[in-house]
């Protein structure tokens, strides 16, 4: 031990380093194989893939930092207000001169510190509201998916599909598998409750839970994570922790709550079996009330047939037929009359206009003959004429065509040699190559840039370098 006195001998006044280094032999060799309990708070996964966090009480906090080898065997994360147990070694950290814990292992803390812990954050979210009744709502009355957030492996499970298959197979079940037990299982069940929120909802209902356990087992079930996720579900959720006397913080942010696993999938499905003798009983109350309504018809129209006002209706309906039938008799006899009289017309008109008619027709047929006969010479004498004058000017026209189509042909020969003069592809042909860049055709050394590539172009291509 270095007191006062030796601080007067400066030989043997130890450095920072040195002090250091023994307080770090002495914590380290006295503190190792340790269990400490405490509330996790800000835990940090860093880029290296260490994972960092605080463990604190009401009166001290000391570093705790958990490997990355560790981290990869852990099942979920940490979560912010957890009560943990660790299990590690307390190292000096020198060159910042702290201590802190290299955890090697955790568990969930004892049932005690868990009911207080549980104690205060009930009291915390029915304080916001998160337990009132105006934020419950009413289960679908018919689902067409069921969604479920709890392991696959479980027994719950198995109790919730066989139920569902027994009593309403027309659903579908939807289950996102997660951890339900461990420090990591708050972390899973949240995730799976929010991939349930997605827009739009996979899902018409939701049933989260697990069998029965100890207080530890149903721990992840009483994080805030896990119940802020359900308050945040927009689809109608049960809570089903436990046996009937587990309660979870989960059971009273949720719509409703149901003893066990099995209840919850009783109250999110109708019974087909229910249904079918519900459509049994309608069926066979409708029939008996359509029965009533043919018989009570019936009734009525026999009762109403032997009524006197009926039977006088029928004699002034039979004295009506009677009436229309003699109005169609003389309609008939009226056109019959009718259409006599106008053949008759008909008939004279033919044999008084009829010789008048061809007589017309005959006159108007010389007149034309005798036109024709009178132009016919002159329209042939006018075609002959024209006939002649278009061959000589065709005769005329040719010589002058054949020399403009011989001066234009020539004109177009000595075009086309220019422009093969020209032509900046002629060399390509021959067998050389261009050089570009950026599109650009380089024709000198000094505009190549090197640092940027070049494309060759060949007759057939072209290819990037």
């Amino acid at each position: 031990m270095i007191t006062f006195e030796d601080m007067r001998k400066p030989n043997e006044i130890p450095s920072v380093t040195e002090l250091t280094w023994r307080i770090k032999d002495l914590l380290e060799g006295n503190f190792s194989g340790i269990a400490v309990a405490g509330e996790v708070s800000q835990p940090t996964l860093s880029r290296n893939g260490h994972l960092y966090f605080t463990l604190k009480d009401d009166g001290a906090q000391i570093a705790c930092v958990i490997w990355k080898s560790t981290v990869q065997r852990m099942r979920g994360e940490l979560q912010h207000g957890q009560q943990i147990h660790v299990r590690g070694d307390v190292a000096v950290y020198a060159p910042s001169g702290r201590y802190q814990i290299i955890v090697k292992g955790i568990e969930q803390a004892g049932e005690g510190a868990l009911q207080a812990a549980f104690e205060r954050l009930k009291a915390k979210l029915e304080a916001e509201g998160l337990f009132s009744a105006e934020r419950k709502r009413p289960l679908p009355a018919f689902p067409k998916v069921i969604g479920v957030v709890t392991s696959q492996t479980g027994a719950a499970f198995q109790d919730i599909r066989s139920t569902l298959e027994r009593r309403y197979p027309l659903a579908r079940v939807l289950l996102y598998h997660a951890a339900v037990q461990g420090v990591g299982a708050a972390g899973e069940i949240s995730k799976g409750i929010a991939w349930f929120s997605q827009d739009p909802p996979p899902a018409d209902v939701l049933i989260v839970g697990r069998g029965g356990g100890s207080l530890e087992d149903l721990w992840p079930f009483n994080e805030e994570v896990v119940a802020r996720a359900l308050a945040a579900c927009p689809v109608p959720v049960v809570s089903a922790v436990g046996h009937e006397t587990d309660f979870s913080i989960s059971d009273f942010v949720a719509d409703v709550r149901a003893a066990t696993p099995t209840q919850a999938a009783v109250l999110v499905s109708p019974d087909v079996q229910d249904l079918q003798f519900q459509l049994d009983g309608m069926s066979t109350a409708a029939e008996r009330a359509v029965r009533r309504r043919i018989d009570s018809g019936n009734d009525t129209i026999r009762k109403m047939v032997k009524t006197h006002a009926l039977l006088a209706i029928r004699d002034q309906m039979q004295l009506s037929h009677e009436r229309i039938q003699r109005f169609q008799e003389r309609l008939r006899s009226a056109l019959r009359q009718q259409t006599t009289s106008s053949r008759e017309i008909i008939d004279r008109g033919k044999r008084t206009l009829l010789p008048g008619l061809r007589l017309r027709l005959m006159q108007h047929r010389e007149e034309r003959n005798k036109l024709q006969r009178s132009l016919l010479p002159a329209q042939r004498l006018l075609l002959n004429t024209e006939k002649e004058r278009l061959s000589l000017v065709s005769r005329s026209a040719e010589p002058l065509v054949r020399s403009r189509f011989q001066r234009d042909y020539n004109r177009w020969q000595q075009l086309h040699y220019r422009l093969g003069a020209v032509n900046p592809t002629e060399p390509l042909e021959r067998g050389f190559t261009r050089i570009l860049q950026q599109e650009k055709w380089i024709r000198s050394r000094k505009d190549l840039d090197v640092s940027q590539p070049v494309t060759i172009e060949w007759k057939d291509g072209n290819s990037t370098r």
